[in-house]
């Protein structure tokens, strides 16, 4: 039931592993990206927008989640979705 609200949700259909494949290289390229903007922020040059990582951090979260419950770990996903949710209210806040 909840693989399916996701499907809906994402718009992903799970045919040959192909939405993980794809849920794993979308989340290796945001993690990079998340990285790659901390490390510019604290080491380089200091960002006027830094919230833009506690934006995209939410979101990386939220799309772990999703692959977890796609790969059939169940709690984990469910986890990473309701800390990417406190998250996105923290952020808000």
């Amino acid at each position: 039931m909840a693989e399916q609200a996701l499907v809906f949700l994402v718009g992903l259909s799970n045919k040959g592993g192909e939405t993980l494949k794809i849920l794993r290289t979308l989340n290796l390229i945001l993690a990079i990206l998340v990285v790659g903007i901390a490390f510019y922020h604290f080491f380089i040059e200091n960002i006027h927008y830094s919230a833009m990582i506690f934006v995209f951090l939410p979101v990386m979260f939220l799309l772990f989640g999703i692959e977890k419950i796609y790969d059939k770990q169940q709690k984990m996903g469910y986890f990473y979705i309701t800390t990417a949710a406190i998250m996105f209210f923290t952020v808000i806040l």
